[in-house]
């Protein structure tokens, strides 16, 4: 939910306490969903890759009250998925808060496939509020497929 602070330095914050993925069917009318998105942690703003098999998303662990619900650090997960046959992989922690002290965001994949674009910041998912994180601190990228001849940092590979 969205709260108001008395911290003129952080007048408003955005927060989830709760949060699971779910895929509506628009022809079929039916949500399904699979446990391994649908957990006691909050998974939150997906985005599939442009082929349809990987779900980008955002996890932290549950929150126990609003201060924590507010400066937690999201990971970065994928999950492959098989809408047609309602077939899930296992989660795979791109970039885990836990390890790198940052929370990732609105992660979107380019219509390639091969770059991974998502905000970083100190807590959080709402960036946009996020009044202790410089503007052009919150903005990252990754490179999902190098091209042929480069490495994964977009660097030339020695031929």
């Amino acid at each position: 939910g969205q709260t108001f602070s008395a911290d003129a330095a952080c007048p408003i914050e955005v927060s989830d306490s709760a949060s699971d993925l779910v895929i509506y069917d628009v022809v079929t009318r039916q949500v399904t969903t699979s446990p391994k998105v649908s957990t006691h942690n909050r998974e939150n703003l997906p985005c599939w890759s442009p082929d349809g098999s990987w779900l980008y998303y955002i996890s932290a662990p549950r929150a126990t009250d609003r201060d924590e619900a507010i400066h937690t650090a999201y990971s970065l997960v994928r999950i492959a998925c098989d809408v047609d046959t309602g077939t899930w992989g296992e989660p795979d922690t791109l970039l885990s808060a836990g390890s790198t002290g940052r929370s990732y965001s609105f992660p979107r994949v380019s219509p390639d496939g091969r770059l991974l674009l998502f905000c970083a910041a100190d807590h959080g998912y709402f960036t946009i509020f996020n009044a202790t994180e410089s503007p052009l601190s919150v903005r990252w990228w990754a490179i999902l497929q190098p091209a042929p001849g480069h490495t994964a940092t977009g660097e030339e590979t020695p031929e």
